[in-house]
C-alpha cells in the first residue's frame, strides 16, 4: 500500500542519516583522539626537553665543581709538597751540622747549644719560606684581578668610543639633511643652528 511504502521510505532515510550521523561522530572522535595524542606527544617533548636542560646543567654545575676541587687539591698538593722538601732539607742539613758539631765540640752542653741555635734559625727560615710562598700566590691572585679590572675598563672606554663615533655619525647626517629631514622630525631631534659646527668625529 502506499502508506507501507511511505513508511518503508522514511525508516530507509532514517537509516541513512543515523549512518551518516555516526560516520560524523566517529570521525569527530577520532580528530579529537589525534589531537589529544598530538598534544601529549607535545608535552612530553617538552618534559623531555626541559629534563635535558636540566640535567645539562647540573652536569656542568657538576664539572665546575670538579675542576675547582682539584684546582685547590693541586694548591694544597703543591704547598704540602713545598713543606716536605723543607722539612726534608731541614733534617738533612739539622743531620750534617749536628755531625760537624759533634767533631768540633766535645762537650755535651756546648752541642746542644748550639744545635738549639741552629733549630731556631731552621724555624724562623721555614716559617718565612711559607710566608714567602703564601705572598707570591696573594700576587698572583691580585695581579689577576687587576688585568681584568683593565680588561673591563678597556672594553668600556671602547663601547663609549662606539657609542661616540655613532651619536657624531647620526648628527652628521642629520645636519647634512636637514632641509629634507626638518618637517619630518620632531621638535627635539631637528638640528641647532649651534650643531652645524664641525665635529670631532667627522
Amino acid at each position: 500500500t502506499r502508506e507501507a511504502g511511505i513508511k518503508a521510505a522514511s525508516e530507509v532515510k532514517k537509516a541513512q542519516e543515523d549512518a551518516m550521523f555516526r560516520a560524523v561522530e566517529a570521525e569527530i572522535q577520532a580528530k579529537m583522539r589525534q589531537e589529544e595524542e598530538i598534544e601529549r606527544l607535545r608535552d612530553e617533548l617538552w618534559e623531555e626537553e626541559l629534563l635535558q636542560k636540566k640535567r645539562t646543567q647540573e652536569e656542568q654545575k657538576q664539572v665546575a665543581k670538579l675542576r675547582a676541587k682539584e684546582e685547590m687539591m693541586q694548591s694544597n698538593e703543591m704547598q704540602m709538597q713545598l713543606k716536605q722538601e723543607l722539612l726534608a732539607r731541614q733534617r738533612a742539613d739539622e743531620e750534617a751540622f749536628n755531625e760537624m758539631l759533634q767533631q768540633k765540640f766535645r762537650s755535651e752542653a756546648r752541642r746542644e747549644m748550639e744545635l738549639a741555635a741552629f733549630r731556631r734559625k731552621q724555624r724562623e727560615e721555614f716559617v718565612e719560606e711559607i710566608a714567602r710562598h703564601r705572598a707570591l700566590k696573594q700576587e698572583m691572585v691580585y695581579a689577576e684581578l687587576q688585568r681584568e679590572r683593565r680588561e673591563r675598563e678597556r672594553q668600556e672606554q671602547d663601547e663609549d668610543y662606539k657609542r661616540q663615533v655613532v651619536e657624531a655619525a647620526k648628527q652628521r647626517l642629520l645636519r647634512e639633511h636637514a632641509d629634507v629631514l626638518k618637517d619630518y622630525l620632531p621638535r627635539a631631534l631637528r638640528p641647532s643652528s649651534s650643531s652645524s659646527r664641525p665635529s670631532a668625529f667627522r
